[in-house]
């Protein structure tokens, strides 16, 4: 299947996935097993379309493009400086043991 065909499936199970749904909610179900099928389906055609953008783009399973990326920035701190507490100072100082 090409993209383009990939594309208007998915649209199509997903418009089939909420007629499920609301069918769920409204009224029975004549196969109870058909949403989570549909949402399989669903995986299966993101899956290929994943699989075809990888390969169009080059790169595939544990690779990554080459990117003259800048380094990443160090995390900030959460919550600043960190509270000490007179046991904690004590212990730090070489203070008395108990």
């Amino acid at each position: 299947m090409s993209g383009e065909e990939l594309g208007v499936r998915l649209r199509e199970l997903q418009g089939k996935l909420l007629t499920l749904r609301t069918q769920t909610v409204t009224e029975k179900v004549e196969d109870p097993t058909a949403i989570g099928k549909t949402r399989r389906e669903i995986a299966r055609v993101l899956t290929a379309r994943t699989a075809m953008h990888l390969a169009s783009t080059g790169t595939g399973r544990g690779q990554v493009k080459d990117q003259a990326a800048e380094p990443a920035a160090e995390p900030a701190a959460k919550g600043g400086a960190k509270k000490t507490t007179t046991k904690t100072a004590a212990k730090a100082a070489g203070g008395p043991k108990k």
